[in-house]
């Protein structure tokens, strides 16, 4: 795939709050029940919005193609008739999720495919995120920021794509942006911490004299 040129890349910024893999681990195993642990695992290994994760219904996991039809809620539409496919690139998810279709429909034998997955609102889902962080001693780097949202296991998602080598069209596909310049514009800046990686290539040449 071709790279695409500096003037393709839109001004904005960077969005360089993320979480250390050390920090996501911890959140997810300080969760309290599997619904909640499902919760903190699709946000950081899909990079959902979190209305878009309570949108999500049972029907919407492919476990026979190893996928998730996330809906992508834009304002005035419905939610549905765009539904983009992710991978399942953690294995826990999968297993977790399976145990917890298998509870749900045990222990409500009337629930049917087209019923949400999860059903909470985004309220709820962030006050899950804030008090499970808060448990597993985990604080926010946006020093804006009293707790942790769940917003940033967004941008961490992008993040660690980028740093695995992901490319953007990819990534666009995958956390449901309309245009291409959204993704590069919001990730394609380098953090403090990829200049300091890229810079040690150069370590032959800062031995020159």
């Amino acid at each position: 795939m071709p790279e695409f040129k500096k003037h393709e890349v839109i001004s904005s910024k960077a969005s360089e709050y993320t979480l250390d893999e050390s920090d996501v681990s911890k959140i997810i195993d300080a969760t309290s029940s599997l619904r909640d642990k499902i919760i903190l695992e699709l946000l950081a290994f899909t990079g959902c919005r979190r209305h878009e994760l309570c949108l999500l219904r049972i029907k919407d996991i492919d476990f026979t193609n190893e996928r998730i039809f996330m809906p992508t809620a834009k304002q005035g539409t419905n939610p549905y008739n765009v539904l983009r496919e992710i991978p399942f690139i953690n294995n826990n998810l999968k297993r977790d999720l399976q145990s917890y279709i298998e509870i749900l429909k045990a222990k409500h034998p009337n629930i049917g495919n087209e019923d949400k997955l999860i059903p909470l609102t985004t309220t709820m889902v962030s006050i899950i995120v804030r008090d499970t962080a808060e448990r597993a001693g985990v604080k926010s780097s946006n020093p804006k920021r009293k707790w942790i949202q769940p917003h940033i296991f967004r941008h961490t998602f992008v993040r660690y794509a980028r740093k695995c080598g992901m490319d953007y069209v990819s990534i666009q596909e995958i956390v449901g942006h309309a245009d291409i310049s959204t993704t590069m514009g919001m990730y394609g800046k380098p953090t403090w911490a990829d200049k300091v990686t890229e810079a040690k290539k150069m370590e032959r040449y800062s031995r020159l004299q």
